[in-house]
């Protein structure tokens, strides 16, 4: 799902884009970039192959890369010995292969999990990038803490222009092989939605926690990618709004008529909300898709793939 917005917007700029993944598939693409899927190069490989990541990178003469790739959510405890050598060992083969060959700007999607913290941080205040790394909650935490700490001190030591980017919670259309249960349950509430008889009774049971649309998170990575001279290497990336299962329950009930999505309530947020400030100073970036702005455009783009029956005019 990141990549391919990510690289929906790089084409919709004219920028040559290749796109390498385990499963790479060009028909995958079309989902979300249509048309613009034909300006994408797509080559198989992994992550911690840094051979074929040496490879495909000079023979592209590619001079910025974007890692969004990794395992999320419960999958890191399915397979947790497997996730930490693709979320770890994978984040720094990215970094190793882009320093052999000279890339210019290496951005990597970190999460804002790093902040789920035993004990939890407050919920009341913003959590700023300054804060020190504390024991983490889950697998996924520490994993994505230990890839982060990593890489910062990797590419200090070697001089190469890597930036980390905690991303909060993403949604958008995607297919989430990796994990990420929640934007999943998101984008199938809103496929039943428009797919099932009006009036159907759909829960929206989730935990509440800061989102942001796929599309937005585009728009902050690609300003990652370009930015000339940060300040710092490590930023936020968020909507500054939480998503809970009655706000999001009230936004699809709006944006697709005869929607009958009810809210179940499953415990307070995750994390806190992140600061914007430091992405905004120094990226430019301020979030435009809130949810009730995001959830209209899903729709819409799920209606043009065909799903449900088309807008009533």
């Amino acid at each position: 799902m990141i990549a391919s917005y990510s690289a929906l917007l790089l084409r919709e700029r004219d920028v040559p884009v290749v796109m390498l993944s385990p499963h790479a598939n060009a028909q995958r693409l079309r989902t979300v970039l249509g048309e613009r899927a034909t300006g994408c190069a797509v080559e198989q490989g992994d992550v911690r192959d840094l051979a074929r990541l040496r490879e495909l990178l000079v023979r592209y003469r590619a001079t910025r890369v974007l890692h969004a790739g990794g395992y999320g959510g419960t999958r890191v405890n399915e397979v947790p010995f497997e996730a930490f050598d693709v979320n770890v060992h994978g984040f720094l083969t990215v970094l190793e292969a882009a320093r052999q060959v000279g890339i210019r700007r290496t951005v990597l999607v970190s999460s804002i999990f790093v902040y789920r913290a035993d004990p939890p941080l407050p919920l009341d205040r913003p959590a700023v990038e300054s804060l020190p790394y504390s024991m983490p909650a889950n697998l996924y935490s520490a994993y994505k803490s230990a890839a982060e700490i990593a890489a910062r001190a990797f590419a200090r030591h070697t001089g190469i222009s890597a930036l980390n980017i905690r991303l909060a919670g993403a949604y958008g259309r995607g297919e989430f092989s990796g994990g990420g249960e929640t934007a999943w349950l998101l984008q199938d509430l809103v496929m039943r939605a428009l797919t099932e008889p009006a009036g159907t009774r759909l829960q929206a049971r989730f935990r509440a926690g800061e989102r942001i649309y796929a599309r937005d998170v585009a728009d902050g990575l690609i300003r990652a990618l370009f930015v000339e001279s940060p300040r710092h290497d490590v930023f936020n990336l968020g909507s500054g709004e939480i998503v809970d299962p009655a706000n999001f329950a009230a936004a699809v009930n709006t944006a697709i008529p005869g929607a009958a999505i009810a809210p179940v309530e499953v415990g307070p947020a995750d994390t806190p909300l992140v600061d914007l400030t430091r992405i905004r100073d120094e990226l430019g970036y301020r979030p435009t898709w809130p949810l009730t702005r995001a959830i209209p455009d899903f729709v819409r783009q799920l209606r043009a793939e065909g799903v449900g029956p088309p807008a009533q005019r």
